[in-house]
């Protein structure tokens, strides 16, 4: 055991046996020892906790945690209850970290006392066996000016064009107890609440050039069934951001911008169910509804966004 953990990575697991192995024995490796390790089986039904109970044996780093099927999002508030580092960094099963990786990220974290730090990541397609540019994970889209500074809420922040996802982010536990920052437990989803309250309430955040994660895409068709059948959970995850946001009395300016990205996000996946047969008409129909009857403060933009969507999904 160490005495002083510097970074606690808590991974979600459900059926990753796949690629669990590379997963761990990418943190093991790397040149930041003072970490522990925290895996949280959801209830899988593979041998991803046999996996996870040998390398437990290995590895006085790591803890084995269990629990039955509620998510991720329960899953990594699971980990965070536990936790025992400075700093958490959130990964998935299936992604994997960069060699010394955690080492400069952690040396930046301190050196400039932050609560969070936002990083690129390289996305590998299973599916085509392609190395793709998602300009959000990559950074690609950022200026040189964005990097290594402060930067917050304002209109023009580079902030508003990161990857919303856990594993982009590097976070300070006090800063997440302090503001009881946790995950939603949407099956879905459950995620955006989470960065959009860290992005609120940091108070000194920075955007670095290193890359941490090799995160894979298009490996589990399964994800988009999954989310069409819970399409539900993005009209949730919008009111909990809200909700959150208002109760934490942000700006009412910082609020449209969030919302507006949280709109933007929803029509893109709702744009990508329309052709579906399977799917389209019944989340057309929960859209529709949604529009309806949505009384926040922004409505205005949501109702505005539905007409636009509408008539680009209904052009020839």
């Amino acid at each position: 055991m160490i005495d002083s953990v510097k970074l606690s990575v808590i991974i979600p697991v459900y059926n990753a046996a796949e690629y669990l192995q590379e997963c761990l024995d990418s943190i093991i490796g790397q040149s930041l020892t003072e970490i522990e390790i925290i895996c949280v089986d959801d209830g899988s039904t593979d041998n991803s906790l046999d996996i996870l109970k040998e390398y437990e044996r290995k590895d006085s780093r790591i803890k084995v945690l269990m629990q039955e099927n509620l998510h991720a999002g329960v899953a990594r508030n699971h980990g965070l209850s536990v936790a025992a580092g400075e700093y958490i960094h959130f990964l998935d099963a299936d992604d994997s970290v960069l060699p010394y990786a955690y080492e400069a990220l952690y040396s930046k974290v301190i050196k400039y006392d932050l609560d969070m730090i936002r990083f690129a990541s390289i996305d590998y397609n299973v599916e085509t066996d392609v190395y793709e540019d998602s300009p959000r994970n990559s950074l690609s889209q950022l200026r040189t000016g964005d990097f290594n500074r402060l930067v917050g809420t304002e209109e023009g922040s580079p902030l508003y064009k990161v990857s919303v996802t856990p594993w982009s982010g590097i976070y300070r536990k006090s800063f997440l107890i302090d503001n009881n920052i946790l995950f939603n437990d949407l099956t879905c989803c459950n995620d955006r609440s989470f960065f959009a309250a860290v992005f609120t309430n940091s108070k000194r955040t920075m955007i670095s050039r290193d890359r941490l994660v090799f995160h894979r895409k298009g490996q589990s068709g399964s994800l988009i069934g999954k989310r069409a059948e819970n399409f539900d959970c993005h009209f949730r995850s919008v009111d909990i951001i809200a909700d959150r946001m208002a109760f934490d009395n942000i700006d009412e300016e910082v609020q449209e911008r969030i919302l507006l990205a949280e709109f933007t996000d929803l029509f893109a996946w709702f744009r990508r169910f329309w052709a579906i047969p399977e799917t389209g008409a019944v989340i057309a129909g929960q859209m529709e509804s949604f529009v309806g009857s949505y009384q926040g403060s922004f409505a205005h933009l949501l109702k505005n966004k539905y007409a636009e969507n509408l008539n680009r999904l209904n052009q020839p």
